[in-house]
């Protein structure tokens, strides 16, 4: 994540240049299916460009796993409802 996601999508993942990816909201598809798919491929017509060429599949599913207990860490100390 900090190599890759952190520039846009802020270093806590709550959103700099890029939205929020530890919230339940988004505006692409949230279930982990389509969130891979949107890294993988990117997000025509937004500045989220295709990862498929830099990262693998198994890179990806790691990165959502590390948003996926972010978000639960954020819930627990009350950051994000």
């Amino acid at each position: 994540y900090a190599q890759r996601c952190a520039f846009c999508h802020g270093g806590d993942a709550m959103g700099a240049k890029g939205p929020a990816l530890v919230t339940d909201t988004f505006r692409h598809g949230g279930c982990d299916h389509d969130i891979v798919r949107n890294v993988l491929k990117g997000i025509p017509g937004t500045q989220m460009g295709a990862f498929a060429s830099s990262l693998s599949r198994d890179e990806v599913l790691k990165i959502l796993a590390y948003l996926r207990h972010r978000e639960s860490q954020l819930r627990q100390a009350g950051k994000i409802d």
